[in-house]
This record gives structure tokens, C-alpha cells and sequence, in this order.
């Protein structure tokens, strides 16, 4: 004779701390890693900004500015643009003398002098403050290679 009964058996789950431990772990590392990662773009969404705002609103005073070398690059591969006045008369303009240096010529030699910014040590007026103006040049792209290919100077406007 079998005497078997049936004894009714309970479920019984236990939570694994184990796991949750490791869970509550990673979830930290992802929070801090997203941390990071918003810090990182918002860094640089700043710097992007940060250079727009310089390229729209402060170009001209930056390539301007006296300790800028990057104007006398452009002054190189540039020949500097003639200063006309209002009735048409050219106050100053660059020619090449017989060896084929740069020479800026004052038709009205110091008459203007303290406006156009006739002097022997430097620049001041115009030719300092409407440099980037006289150095600047219009010539189409093709025009400019052109230029360089031959060696010469593009005009500058």
C-alpha cells in the first residue's frame, strides 16, 4: 500500500537583489553618459555660435585689427585699390615703378595728408581704416587663377 497524499506546494519567488543592484548600476552609467554626452553638444553648439557671431558681427574690426597678420597676406596678392573722392578725383592710387615695385602715389602730396593717411612710418585714415576696402576684390574666381597663373596682382577695388 502506497500512502501517498498530496501536499499542496507554495510558490515562493524571492526578488534577486543581485540583479537589481546591477540594473540600478547600469541605469546610473547611462544617465551619466547622456549627462556628458548634452554637455559635450551643448559645448559645442557654444563654440558654433560663438563663431557665427564673430563672422557676422565682427569681421571687419577683427581684420582691421593691427596685430592681424592675416592683412598682410591679402596685401601681398593684392594690389591696393585707389582712393576717389565724391567728385571723382583720384586721391591716391598704386602704380609699379620701372622695377616693378608697389609705389603709392599722393597727387595732392600732403594736401590731404592727415585724411588719407599719407605717412612715412605706417598707415592711419583712410588707408588704415578702408584697407580691408582697398584690398578687397571683385574679380570673378576665373579671373583671380588667371592672375596667378601669369603672377600678377589681382586689382583691388
Amino acid at each position: 500500500m502506497n500512502n501517498t497524499r498530496k501536499v499542496p506546494v507554495r510558490e515562493v519567488r524571492l526578488q534577486n537583489t543581485e540583479d537589481d543592484s546591477l540594473t540600478s548600476g547600469t541605469t546610473r552609467k547611462n544617465t551619466e553618459l547622456i549627462i556628458v554626452t548634452y554637455l559635450i553638444g551643448a559645448l559645442f553648439l557654444l563654440l558654433i555660435g560663438y563663431l557665427i557671431y564673430f563672422t557676422l558681427f565682427k569681421r571687419k574690426e577683427i581684420q582691421s585689427n593691427v596685430y592681424n597678420t592675416r592683412g598682410s597676406t591679402v596685401n601681398e596678392n593684392v594690389l591696393r585699390g585707389p582712393i576717389v573722392c565724391e567728385s571723382g578725383e583720384t586721391l591716391s592710387y598704386t602704380t609699379l615703378d620701372y622695377s616693378g615695385n608697389e609705389v603709392r602715389v599722393y597727387p595732392y602730396y600732403n594736401m590731404f595728408a592727415h585724411v588719407i593717411g599719407y605717412a612715412t612710418n605706417g598707415r592711419s585714415g583712410l588707408e588704415s581704416s578702408a584697407s580691408p576696402l582697398l584690398t578687397s576684390s571683385h574679380m570673378s574666381m576665373q579671373g583671380q587663377i588667371e592672375n596667378a597663373g601669369k603672377n600678377e596682382k589681382v586689382p583691388g577695388d
